[in-house]
């Protein structure tokens, strides 16, 4: 790759991690786990549940913190809220995983522009 197409690159790159880091620094506001439906038995015999193979539904967030699983019921008039900021979350790990990639793109581009100045440099005078 040329000089100039590494150049390009790594100005567009930074423009991508930019878009990104602003987008991150936008979240404001996320709760660590994942949003489920679930089911359960209530437990009363007469029940229907108790029949059924499924249980009564509940709306819950699960989430691992330290190797530790947790779980918490969510009310109904919360849900839609966290929703929102479960999707939050994995968002966020989203783009931070692409900053990562980004971020290893760029290295690999900063080293071969390196390597292409080392060269022209030796062309003008061979110390090394």
């Amino acid at each position: 790759m040329s000089s100039i197409k590494i150049t390009k690159s790594i100005i567009i790159l930074e423009r991508q991690r930019a878009l990104i880091l602003r987008e991150l620094r936008n979240i404001r506001y996320m709760v660590r786990g994942s949003y489920g439906l679930a089911h359960r038995r209530c437990g009363k015999p007469n029940c229907w549940c108790a029949q059924e193979e499924k249980g009564h539904p509940y709306h819950r967030i699960t989430w691992t913190k330290n190797a530790q699983p947790g779980t918490r019921t969510i009310p109904a008039h919360d849900v839609e809220w966290i929703k929102e900021m479960t999707g939050n979350y994995r968002r966020y790990q989203e783009l931070k995983n692409l900053l990562r990639e980004k971020h290893q793109e760029l290295k690999l581009l900063l080293n071969q522009r390196k390597n292409k100045i080392i060269s022209r440099t030796k062309k003008q005078r061979k110390y090394l």
